[in-house]
C-alpha cells in the first residue's frame, strides 16, 4: 500500500504559525486589515471664461478631507501661490483679483497631496461706449444716433437698443471707425422712447451700455 499523504496538516500547521505571528504584533487578523485605502479625491476649480483687467472674480470648488486649498496661477513653468482657502462642508470659494495686463490668466487648486485640473480665462479690457440721442425727432426721417467707443477695435459692432415691455430690443447696428467713433440711422415710432447702445469689441469682454435720453416727437 502506499503511504497516506498528510498535506492538509502541514497548511493547518502553517495557517496556526502565521496566525501567531500577527498575534504577537498585536494586529488582528480582519477584513479591514487586508483592504487598501481609497485614493483621495482630487480638488476641483470652477472658473469664469472672462475676466476684466484689474476687477474682481470669483472661483469655486470642492475639496474632500482637507481643511484648505491653495490657489494657484502659472507663471511660464512655475506655479505660484494666489491665496490659501478654507474649505467648509467640502466645499471653498473665493474672491480674486484679474491681472492688469490681457492674455491668458490660467489657475488650479492645491492641497497637500493632489492638484485639480487648470482652467484658462481670458482677461480683457473693459469696452465702454457713450450715446447722443437726438432730442426732438420725426417719424418721416431717420434720425442720428451718434457716440463713441473706447478700447474697442475698427469696425467694432454697434447695436441701438430701445427698452419695449421691459426688454432691450435691437433697432440698428453699425460699425466703428478707427477713431472709435459709429453712426446710427434709424427712423423712430410716434411717442417717447428710451435708447441705448451696445457693443462688443471681442469674445468674452462682455457688453457695455451707453445710456441716451429720450427722445420725443
Amino acid at each position: 500500500m502506499k503511504p497516506t499523504r498528510r498535506m492538509p496538516c502541514t497548511r493547518r500547521v502553517t495557517g496556526a504559525v502565521a496566525a501567531i505571528a500577527l498575534a504577537a504584533t498585536g494586529i488582528a487578523l480582519t477584513p479591514a486589515n487586508t483592504a487598501l485605502a481609497a485614493p483621495a479625491a482630487k480638488p476641483s476649480i470652477a472658473a469664469p471664461k472672462a475676466a476684466v483687467t484689474g476687477k474682481t472674480f470669483k472661483v469655486s470648488g470642492k475639496a474632500k478631507g482637507v481643511r484648505t486649498v491653495t490657489v494657484q496661477k502659472r507663471e511660464g513653468q512655475q506655479w505660484r501661490k494666489v491665496k490659501t482657502v478654507k474649505v467648509k462642508n467640502g466645499s471653498w470659494k473665493a474672491t480674486l483679483r484679474a491681472p492688469k495686463k490681457t492674455g491668458r490668466y490660467t489657475l488650479r487648486v492645491t492641497t497637500n497631496s493632489s492638484a485639480s485640473k487648470s482652467v484658462n480665462i481670458t482677461v480683457r479690457t473693459r469696452t465702454k461706449i457713450t450715446l447722443v440721442v437726438p432730442q426732438k425727432m420725426t417719424s418721416e426721417d431717420k434720425a442720428k444716433f451718434t457716440g463713441r467707443t473706447t478700447k474697442a477695435k475698427a469696425r467694432t459692432v454697434v447695436k441701438l437698443q430701445r427698452k419695449s415691455a421691459g426688454k432691450w430690443v435691437t433697432l440698428a447696428k453699425a460699425r466703428t471707425n478707427k477713431a472709435g467713433r459709429y453712426t446710427i440711422k434709424h427712423t423712430p415710432t410716434p411717442g417717447s422712447e428710451s435708447h441705448v447702445s451696445v457693443c462688443r469689441g471681442w469674445p468674452g469682454a462682455g457688453w457695455q451700455g451707453g445710456a441716451g435720453s429720450s427722445g420725443s416727437m
